[in-house]
């Protein structure tokens, strides 16, 4: 993820854990996150530092915790704090572990050599930092009891899982189409493919998992015959062993088993997020694009959101993204004319399917809807219960509802609580696949997938793509952004703005009320505000203030063709412009331009110089005569 990359408070390059000399204090790296140059504070759990950190993962869910999460908040009675994600918790109190880290599928815990990325985000008033030795021993022990449990008695192979003996499951692996893959870590050449070997061993016990039908016996045995196979693999670690952690880890997280009487789209999808090629049909052919006819795009709202792609909306909490989103709905639901659409506009009246996991649908979702304006056909609005199984993107009634609907509209809000809870929305190899088995039904029933994506607190002010919370896979694969926002003039007006448009040019912003007792959203109009214009209004001027890009962009232009520029140039551009001097330097930074200075201390010319040039010949080529003589430079 890139908001929790560690960089050093000292010198605003990369840190590592386990590394004290990349770290600071507080004030300094307060002072960096006060000047822009980060986004947030990550603490260190330092050797014998004396400070315990526990990271308790997908434990919150509806703004409350599940069971065990509040059973152990008050054991600990020490400093909590919500992650990143939102989803998760991070306690830390005083105290040692009794033994190296350990972690579970759910449970980490450190004392050193790693750090936490802290959000301040106090939960429940635990603000105070507390000795919690008893509760660290206690937890300790029932993740051990817990991981030596897991060895002795593997998972269950799944039912519906095919057996295979080692040489058939190696011939069927090789030959799938990520077999290059397959063979590359099973002979050893893992080096292409990931940054180090630990990395490689796990994704072939992923592999493995899938294949064997998370038979740990033999996914040892496999890995014992790989190119893979090293001492570290049998080395004793945190009471068991360092393959037999890999082993369940890989096991843990593995959704699927293979079973070759599946399609191999129910095989690969959302996995591996590939087919096996013995599960082709046919031989290979190859289509010029000559051939190809062209189609146009369809709409439901043009250009806001397109038929049969993913358009996400992203909108601070208390914005009224709900509001908007039933808007969407009785629109659909009742053939109703969208915003802007011309007079005469007809659309038959269409299904909608609508998933929250925020809010009451008895309690808030209908009684909202029925103060629509235009009046929601209700019948054709439907959810999927999902009170005896949660729900998630993989889950195949997703694509039953689609079948048995075809549906217009499929709103989901918000995005991460139907990711998954074994996918790790920060990570793009987990959530790719997730999102392209989405797109992939969005075009094949023709449905508009309209998203809500929380967005990251942290990190105002950032472009709009990158404040969604999680992998930025996510705005990749949507083909139209919105943001809705309030408007700085007029903070009961909000403002919709499209932020990305792949398939068409974008909208204007569009201006609206939100009034229950009129009908919900009544759209005013259209405004030039913009997206940096809503989340960093400046006091007292009309125009946004310039941002980094900005002055990324003014400085190359001043630099033009020739690649270079005065200092004096340069603070004439801050001026006029109105950058500010930490802004215009940041750009200068982020464009690697070299200081060059020229001349007698009396008659000296300052440069800012483009990091393509010959730093020596534009030295030689801007010395004066007389100085490059008396230098005995070549003239």
């Amino acid at each position: 993820m890139q908001l929790k990359m560690p960089v050093s408070p000292l010198t605003g390059s990369g840190a590592k854990a386990g590394q004290p000399d990349t770290w600071g204090t507080f004030g300094q790296a307060l002072d960096r996150v006060d000047h822009g140059q980060c986004k947030g504070i990550g603490f260190e759990f330092a050797n014998d530092g004396g400070l315990v950190g526990v990271d308790l993962d997908h434990c919150v869910t509806n703004n409350s915790l599940v069971p065990e999460a509040v059973e152990w908040v008050q054991r600990f009675n020490t400093y909590t704090e919500v992650s990143q994600s939102g989803t998760g918790l991070h306690i830390v109190c005083k105290g040692k572990l009794p033994g190296k880290a350990i972690k579970s599928k759910a449970v980490e815990m450190y004392d050193s050599g790693r750090y936490f990325a802290l959000t301040g985000n106090v939960y429940n008033d635990k603000a105070v930092l507390r000795d919690a030795q008893p509760a660290i021993d206690s937890l300790y022990d029932e993740l051990a009891n817990a991981r030596m449990k897991a060895q002795e008695k593997p998972t269950q192979v799944q039912s519906g899982g095919l057996t295979l003996d080692d040489s058939k499951l190696i011939e069927i692996a090789a030959n799938a189409r990520n077999g290059t893959l397959f063979t590359d870590l099973f002979t050893g050449k893992w080096e292409s493919h990931y940054g180090s070997q630990s990395e490689a061993d796990l994704a072939l016990c992923n592999m493995l998992a899938f294949y064997t039908g998370r038979d740990a016996t033999q996914m040892d045995r496999l890995f014992r015959q790989s190119g893979l196979m090293r001492e570290k693999w049998s080395r004793k670690q945190s009471g068991t062993t360092y393959g037999a952690i890999t082993i369940q880890n890989a096991i843990e997280h593995c959704t699927k088993v293979f079973d070759p009487c599946t399609t191999a789209e129910q095989d690969f999808g959302g996995i591996l997020g590939q087919q096996p090629k013995e599960q082709q049909n046919g031989p290979l052919k190859l289509i010029p694009l000559s051939a190809i006819q062209p189609q146009s795009v369809k709409w439901l709202w043009k250009p806001y959101i397109p038929l049969g792609k993913i358009t996400l909306l992203e909108a601070d909490p208390g914005t009224g993204k709900t509001y908007l989103c039933l808007a969407l709905a009785s629109v659909v639901s009742s053939g109703s004319r969208f915003y802007m659409e011309p007079e005469g506009t007809i659309h038959d009246p269409a299904p909608v399917i609508y998933l929250t996991a925020e809010d009451g649908i008895s309690d808030t979702i209908v009684p909202r809807l029925n103060t629509c304006i235009p009046q929601p056909n209700l019948e054709n609005i439907v959810t999927i219960d999902d009170r005896e199984k949660s729900l998630t993107f993989l889950d195949n009634r997703i694509e039953e509802a689609l079948k048995a609907l075809h549906p217009k509209l499929f709103v989901i809000d918000p995005l991460q609580a139907y990711l998954g809870a074994k996918v790790d929305m920060h990570r793009a190899n987990e959530v790719r696949p997730v999102m392209a088995h989405i797109a992939k039904l969005a075009e094949e029933y023709e449905c508009a997938f309209v998203m809500i994506m929380h967005m990251n607190k942290n990190a105002l002010g950032a472009q709009a793509m990158y404040r969604g919370l999680g992998s930025i896979d996510i705005p990749a694969v949507a083909r139209s952004m919105l943001y809705m926002g309030r408007n700085p003039q007029n903070k009961e007006e909000r403002v919709l703005c499209h932020i990305k448009s792949s398939l068409a040019a974008a909208g204007p912003s569009l201006t609206f009320n939100i009034c229950p007792e009129f009908g919900g959203v009544m759209f005013t109009g259209t405004t030039e505000l913009d997206y940096t214009a809503i989340t960093n209004p400046q006091t007292g001027r009309n125009k946004p203030a310039p941002t980094l890009t900005d002055a990324m962009d003014a400085l190359s232009n001043l630099l033009g063709e020739n690649g270079f520029a005065t200092v004096q140039q340069v603070k004439t551009l801050q001026k006029t412009a109105g950058f500010s001097q930490r802004t215009i330097y940041r750009a200068k930074s982020e464009l690697a331009l070299h200081s060059v200075s020229i001349g007698q201390p009396s008659h000296r010319t300052a440069y800012w110089v483009d990091p393509d040039l010959d730093i020596a010949k534009f030295k030689s080529d801007h010395t004066p005569i007389p100085i490059r003589e008396k230098l005995n430079l070549p003239s």
